[in-house]
């Protein structure tokens, strides 16, 4: 006989009222299904608009929030870049910072 059994052939030897008293008990023990993963957002339209314009001597060397295919903040300053998109009303803002495609190494020959 397996726990499993040797647990139902009590159980089931119990009241009915102390049977569901049980299975309420073993109800309260499952775990809460987890609720804390994001949920999918398609990101290829700012995804694009990156790829276009990440050239652009306008946004170079700086910070920019895009939300769909609009930049809807920039500047040299990431948090507040962030924060300025947030204050827009955007809950994530999608970040990303423009620089050069190929800089220059810091030292030569």
């Amino acid at each position: 006989m397996t726990l499993e059994d040797a647990i139902l052939e009590k159980v089931r030897a119990l009241p009915q009222d102390k049977q569901e008293e049980v299975l309420r008990f073993a109800e309260s023990l499952r775990p809460e299904p987890a609720t804390s993963q994001a949920p999918y957002r398609d990101l290829s339209r700012e995804m694009e608009w990156f790829a276009n314009n990440r050239h652009s001597p306008e946004y170079m060397n700086q910070f920019v929030a895009i939300e769909g295919d609009t930049v809807v903040a920039s500047g040299p300053d990431a948090r507040k870049v962030y924060d300025e998109a947030r204050a827009k009303g955007i809950e994530v803002p999608f970040m990303a910072r423009i620089l050069p495609e190929n800089p220059l190494p810091w030292g030569g020959w």
